[in-house]
């Protein structure tokens, strides 16, 4: 076997060569081009690969850990099953390339560009992601604990397969400010997440579990949320005007929290709050208002026919009192009829 550990081999051009038993641990190959290079379970723990052009070549079961690929080219590259424990890859280039099933463990690819990056069953425990470009990434049945996404573009990512049952693992992860539009979520249990200013539009969340889930001033916007259990989740100052949600028969506390915490029932020493909309040329008004002995009530301008005037309309007021926010939403669920102009489990009862 070759021993090439320690040496420095900065810039060299070592494109299609063939290294076959060369132990390269703690090698300085800083801007080196190793392009076509198979280096299949090769030992590079702790070498400096700062700059090195890495694109494509397998790295399959490589010990990399501790290892620099600060600015590194690796789209393409085969880094499945690889061990990269502390490995640094700050401001690389890992566009389209396999971490499947890698240890990923306190590694840094903070800043790196990863779009489209396959990270099926990695583990990312205390791993630095924030700000990295993960458009697109999968992340079907990887471990996320204590990872810092925190302001990372990850549009579009997948973090669930709903069809076969595999899901990611997020535990105590920060999504603080992350960008998650159009990501797959569904199903995935995000109890306590801190998605505080994240951007969540378009993403799909049915039947996840945001138990406790901090979602102040996270961005819903056509959010999918069909059967998304919300049981004592920070919804405070979000519009939730646009966003999908669907009451469960058997979950009957998720409208009344998302209600309480939305724009129409806002917290404040005259909590007051309304709906205005217009409609096929008509204005639509809720106001809710909870008393001080904790009923609710709860005032409407609507329109129906007018009695005489074919395919016109006249404007009504009602003003009803409830016993509880539960006994307005019951009321209004089971006389929908007559409350057409109400949709407590549609977007225009959300504003």
């Amino acid at each position: 076997m070759s021993d090439f550990s320690e040496a420095h081999l900065e810039r060299v051009n070592l494109r299609e060569a063939f290294l076959h038993r060369i132990n390269l641990r703690q090698a300085n190959l800083q801007e080196a081009d190793l392009r076509g290079i198979d280096l299949i379970a090769k030992d590079l723990q702790r070498a400096n690969l700062c700059k090195a052009n890495l694109e494509g070549v397998d790295l399959w079961f490589a010990h990399l850990e501790e290892a620099n690929f600060s600015e590194a080219n690796l789209e393409a590259a085969n880094l499945s099953q690889a061990y990269l424990k502390r490995a640094n890859f700050q401001k690389s280039n890992l566009t389209k390339a396999s971490l499947y099933d890698a240890d990923l463990k306190e590694a840094n690819f903070s800043e790196a560009n990863m779009r489209h990056v396959t990270l099926n069953s990695a583990q990312l425990l205390d791993t630095n992601l924030s700000e990295a470009d993960l458009e697109g990434a999968d992340f079907i049945q990887a471990t996320l604990l204590r990872a810092n996404l925190q302001r990372a573009n990850l549009k579009e990512a997948v973090f669930s397969s709903h069809d076969s049952w595999m899901y990611a693992s997020l535990t105590e992860v920060n999504l603080h400010e992350a960008n998650l539009e159009g990501a797959d979520l569904r199903g995935i249990c995000l109890r306590k997440i801190d998605f505080r200013t994240t951007n969540l539009s378009k993403a799909h969340l049915e039947d996840a579990d945001l138990s406790e889930a901090l979602l102040e001033g996270a961005n819903l916007k056509e959010t999918h949320l069909e059967g998304a259990k919300l049981d004592e989740t920070d919804l405070e100052g979000v519009d939730l005007s646009t966003a999908y949600l669907e009451e469960p028969e058997v979950q009957g506390s998720t409208l009344r929290v998302a209600l309480r915490n939305s724009k129409l029932f806002k917290k404040s020493k005259l909590p007051k709050a309304w709906s205005t909309e217009f409609i096929n040329g008509h204005t639509y008004s809720r106001t809710v208002i909870e008393n001080e002995d904790g009923t609710v009530t709860f005032d409407r301008i609507f329109t129906d026919p007018h009695p005489y005037e074919r395919g016109e309309r006249v404007y009504r007021y009602t003003n009803e009192t409830f016993l509880s926010i539960e006994d307005l939403i019951f009321h209004i669920q089971v006389n929908e009829a007559v409350y057409q102009d109400v949709r407590p489990d549609n977007k225009e009862w959300f504003y």
